[in-house]
């Protein structure tokens, strides 16, 4: 499986940075000016990064690992195809079809490396993708002469390595029909953001703009990439323990920083590879601590919308540190651009400082238990957990009545009579039952949680997450959810409440979990309303 998930990590930058190192090689070849090859290029990506709303919609349906391999071993064959055909409608269609279907494979491939289980799992990740990279830098480096080859060599070999995600295994089990929640990842986005511009100023810089100003980088630009590269790739694994917590992203940043302002006041060719060096390392370590800390906090159901919001956050860091350091390059020069560079750079290692990794705790629920959890940060806690979520998202209904649900899923459960089942299961709360041949559509959201209850109370799950016990919800129906979850600890079921009004929590739950700012500072056994009250004001046991 870690062999798989590699694969796709390089496959991108194998296929993609082959055409971006090779614009005027190519554009001799296909007879337009290399800028224009680069445009089609870009495009293609901007094109991917657009595609975010219909690459999430397909990883709802699709199980991901195939997602990933198909979309990009297409990607990387239509780059292929590019090079085999290399006339202007081929080419250019290829290129701009290649970015629409690199979507999923872009930017969903990072959530492969959250299922290894691995505390270096995604250093590991940042390092084949950067071995990629180099790859792509030596083909362009060592056959720039025959540039469409080289197209042909990384497409296929790109489509290979993309398929190799195919044996990274199936998707973890969703929680039934688990809502979906907004990915709470807003804190990390600048970081993000910082990381694909430490890439993309040095390094499209030194190989674009520097050699109009100085004369030191030469034919022999991008094979310092593909050294600068491999340098990377060893400093990443060598210092792969930094990307384990978002408290070393700031001095990676701080170092990505030192790199644009080497290379435009030391000019040459062994400081150029160093910057290259310096950035990449620095970039992918930052990547790999923020995933790390990112991922570590969300569900599996939530990974892909994170994978996506960070990798377009990411690109688009990028494009405008590239976009800007060029315009101001033709205004300042160069060298000056290059140095002004550094400062968002330092900007956002500043912010990064206020990034917390998750807390380090495992919360042990045994059969029957009832856990209470209290605190700022206690619905994300709650979602980080597996089991049964009962919360007022919405869910999916094709048409589907209230009692039809209900009856679907006594039958799922292999119930004798569903149908009675389903009525039972109706009489314990009057809400649903008055509204029981209405679609689910129509079910306001008091109405959604106690139809997800209702079905815990049909599939007696291992664990119960309850998002809050009776919010909007009549007394005569707020005493049934407490009665349920009474009985469905008494079956067995482990219920899990995040319920900020302290005493209904605590007439369910026997154990108490306390957090302040996302962290948990107490874990209390049959606690009282004013322990835990106090621990809440306190912040902490005294």
């Amino acid at each position: 499986m870690r062999a798989a998930t590699l694969g796709a990590a390089a496959s991108a930058p194998l296929a993609g940075a082959t055409v971006l190192l090779l614009p005027d090689a190519l554009g001799g070849v296909v007879k337009v000016p290399g800028d224009v090859v680069l445009y089609i290029a870009l495009t293609g990506l901007l094109l991917a990064c657009a595609g975010a709303p219909l690459t999430l919609w397909l990883a709802r349906r699709a199980p991901l690992p195939g997602l990933v391999a198909v979309s990009g071993a297409a990607a990387a064959g239509l780059v292929a195809v590019a090079g085999l055909v290399p006339a202007v409608p081929v080419f250019a269609t290829c290129l701009m079809l290649a970015g629409i279907v690199a979507g999923p494979s872009l930017v969903l491939a990072r959530a492969l490396a959250a299922r290894l289980h691995d505390a270096d799992a995604f250093a590991r990740w940042q390092a084949a993708a950067l071995a990629g990279l180099a790859g792509a830098a030596w083909l362009a480096a060592t056959r720039s002469g025959a540039a469409s080859g080289a197209l042909v060599i990384a497409g296929a070999g790109g489509a290979v390595l993309a398929l190799l995600a195919l044996r990274a295994g199936r998707a973890p089990a969703r929680r039934g029909d688990a809502p979906e929640t907004p990915v709470r990842v807003a804190p990390s986005l600048p970081a993000y953001a910082a990381a694909g511009l430490a890439v993309a100023v040095p390094v499209q810089s030194g190989l674009h703009l520097m050699e109009f100003r100085w004369n030191v980088i030469g034919e022999d630009a991008v094979r310092r990439l593909a050294w600068a590269g491999l340098g990377a790739l060893l400093l990443v694994l060598v210092f792969r323990r930094a990307g384990r917590s978002v408290r070393t992203v700031p001095w990676s940043l701080l170092m990505a920083s030192a790199a644009p302002v080497l290379m435009a006041t030391a000019p040459g060719p062994e400081t150029q590879a160093a910057g290259f060096a310096v950035a990449l390392a620095a970039a992918g370590l930052a990547v790999a601590a923020l995933d790390t800390a990112l991922f570590a906090a969300l569900p599996p159901e939530r990974h892909a919308a994170a994978a996506t919001a960070t990798a377009v956050t990411g690109v688009a860091g990028g494009l405008a540190g590239w976009g800007g350091v060029l315009l101001l390059g033709s205004v300042t020069g160069t060298g000056t651009a290059l140095t002004l560079a550094c400062f968002p750079l330092v900007a956002a290692a500043l912010l990064a400082l206020r990034l917390r990794d998750p807390a380090a705790f495992t919360l042990r629920v045994d059969a029957g238990d009832t856990v209470a959890v209290f605190g700022d940060g206690s619905r994300t806690f709650l979602t980080s957990l597996p089991g049964h979520l009962v919360d007022a998202a919405p869910m999916a209904e094709n048409g589907q009545t209230v009692i039809g649900r209900l009856d679907d899923v006594a039958r799922r459960q292999g119930r004798p009579e569903p149908e009675r089942t389903a009525e039972r299961v109706l009489e314990v709360f009057p809400q649903l039952r008055s509204r029981r041949g209405e679609p689910l559509s129509a079910l306001p959201g008091s109405g959604r949680r106690l139809l997800r209850l209702a079905e815990a109370l049909i599939e007696r799950p291992p664990v119960v997450l309850v998002d809050g016990v009776a919010p909007g919800l009549e007394p005569e129906d707020a005493d049934g959810v407490a009665t349920v979850l009474r009985r469905l600890a008494e079956t067995g079921s482990a219920v899990v409440v995040a319920e900020p009004r302290i005493p209904l929590a605590l007439t369910l739950a026997r154990r108490a979990v306390v957090l302040r700012r996302g962290r948990v500072t107490a874990e209390l056994t049959d606690p009282s309303a004013g322990e835990v009250d106090r621990l809440m004001r306190s912040g902490g046991p005294k």
